[in-house]
């Protein structure tokens, strides 16, 4: 035991203190995590405000920024570069670790990623982002690190399968399957914007386009969250728009469910639209017959920036402890 104590003590995740008289041994004492003692920054692009932070060990946001919203009517156009992802995690200052929670593919085995908001194909921005900042960073698929994040929060077993769908700007979903998150082979699992459409089957971000086109039809480059609050409002524009938005979005889903059938469907937070969403996916699977249970997400409003935080910290802590090992 005070072996155990002694590796974790080097690891500098944990300190002892209060410290008793003992006539043998080491005296006994408690062993507390050094909170402060490594940070973890953040940058999230799963809402429609481009959110990072910066996070001690034990999860708190010790800061906060907001870079301005995704313009998803840019699209396929590309976003953002890769020194915009730069000057943002630089703004969160030097950390241990920093985590991207990018829409898009990270292949597990080569860590590339394709993505339509970067206009990226095959890239290497987790080593080109950790080369330049100094410290390792981590780029993964925003949805897999929110579903991994659910999967803890709600204590699930591995016999709980679960899926977590990204929507507020694009379409992401990440899948738990077994206890580990589900990648496919190169990363695509349950990508819904990798859905073709009949008319133009060669185009893989046609279901993507298609679900902004129903948003703009109500308001020009607007955002789901507006669409829909305009609809409760009584406009007829934006109610035929949200009608069209939700039966796609709820057949998606369903086409995506019925393949994996998981027990538990988590709908990203977002206001105004959750609620609404979540009863139509509900209806589309009850009336195929899936049992799989619908909530909305209850992480809270910066879930997917808190998400890969929580996940930056798991892998800070694994990386000292596999100091102990090499000893």
């Amino acid at each position: 035991m005070i072996n155990a104590v002694d590796a974790l003590i080097y690891t500098g995740l944990v300190r002892l203190e209060n410290a008793t008289q003992s006539t043998r041994g080491r005296p006994p004492a408690r062993v507390r995590l050094i909170p402060d003692r490594f940070t973890v920054t953040a940058v999230d692009f799963s809402g429609e405000m481009i959110r990072s932070g910066r996070y001690d060990l034990a999860g708190r946001r010790l800061r906060y920024l907001e870079h301005g919203p995704l313009q998803v009517q840019c699209l396929p156009h590309a976003l953002l570069t890769a020194d915009d992802l730069l000057n943002w995690l630089r703004e969160q200052g030097s950390a241990d670790l920093s985590v991207v929670s990018a829409p898009g593919l990270v292949d597990p085995r080569t860590r590339m990623i394709t993505s339509r908001v970067f206009g990226f194909r095959d890239y290497p921005l987790e080593a080109e982002l950790s080369a330049a900042l100094g410290w390792p960073v981590i780029v993964e698929d925003n949805a897999n690190l929110a579903a991994w994040n659910a999967w803890r929060h709600l204590r699930l077993t591995p016999s709980d399968s679960l899926l977590y769908i990204i929507y507020s700007c694009g379409f992401g979903a990440g899948m738990m399957l077994g206890g580990t998150l589900y990648y496919g082979a190169t990363g695509a699992a349950g990508k819904i914007s990798l859905v073709t459409t009949p008319d133009k089957p060669s185009r893989h971000d046609q279901s993507l386009i298609r679900m902004i086109n129903h948003l703009f039809a109500a308001i020009p480059g607007g955002t789901l969250s507006e669409v829909i609050a305009l609809a409760k409002r009584g406009d007829e524009t934006a109610q035929r728009a949200a009608s069209t938005y939700t039966t796609d979005f709820a057949s998606y889903l369903t086409f995506i469910t019925a393949v994996i059938e998981p027990a538990i469907l988590v709908l990203q937070d977002v206001p105004h639209v959750a609620e609404l969403l979540s009863e139509e996916v509900r209806f589309a699977l009850k009336d195929v017959g899936l049992q799989t249970q619908v909530m909305i997400s209850p992480l809270g409003p910066l879930s997917e920036l808190d998400s890969a935080a929580q996940y930056g910290i798991r892998a800070l802590e694994r990386a000292r402890l596999s100091l102990v090992r090499e000893l």
